[in-house]
């Protein structure tokens, strides 16, 4: 996270609406560098203004590089707090972005402090950008017996993907898109009996099957 703040302080202006577009496009599209140019396009016509020269190679490299990860896992802290739930954030680069510093908690340790976090969470929220969520978090949140809320991806369908590996729904719990992210998020945090129903099938399975 420690280029996020850096994205927030040079475009200002432009990163709201970048992120609009970002979040219209389907979960699993390919965000190469035609892309990221057709997108600040499309954004430069909304606001009628044009990037040019260094200026465009430069923001361009920015937006490759660190908008995915900023889109992608920025909306949904915000979305949370609107709803009224209380958000914690671990990590290196939370404080510098804009209406999240009161929640930035700084780096947490592995081991003990990161396994008491996982524990002591209500939910705990995993935003691949892309590819497979078959991702070191996922395990060792529920392997800690914590209840993981994991955005999906067009790969947890297919061979390799997350349903090869947990039964989604019952082990694991993913979503798509805001409304169905903040129905289950409500419910995760209000139903104690079905987030711990979630929490033992997910810790079982992965001290069953997935041990380092």
């Amino acid at each position: 996270h420690v280029k996020l703040p850096a994205l927030c302080e040079r475009y200002p202006t432009l990163l709201p609406h970048l992120v609009d577009e970002m979040l219209l496009a389907p979960i699993g599209t390919i965000q190469d560098l035609p892309y990221f140019d057709a997108l600040l396009c499309r954004v430069e016509k909304r606001l009628g203004v044009r990037v040019v020269g260094t200026a465009r190679d430069g923001l361009i490299e920015d937006l490759v590089h660190t908008l995915p990860r900023y889109a992608h896992r920025v909306p949904p802290v915000q979305w949370a707090r609107a709803a009224g739930l209380e958000v914690k954030l671990f990590g290196d680069g939370w404080a510098s972005i804009p209406g999240l510093s009161d929640v930035a908690c700084g780096r947490l340790g592995n081991g003990e402090p990161l396994r008491d976090l996982y524990r002591s969470a209500k939910v705990s929220l995993h935003v691949n950008q892309g590819g497979l969520n078959l991702h070191q978090r996922l395990f060792e949140c529920l392997a800690s017996g914590g209840f993981l809320l994991v955005r999906s991806l067009p790969s947890d369908t297919q061979p390799g993907g997350l349903g090869e590996s947990f039964e989604i729904g019952r082990e694991v719990v993913t979503f798509e898109g805001k409304k169905d992210y903040l129905e289950k998020l409500k419910v995760s945090v209000a139903d104690e009996r079905a987030r711990r129903e979630v929490v033992e099938a997910g810790r079982a399975r992965v001290l069953a099957g997935h041990t380092y």
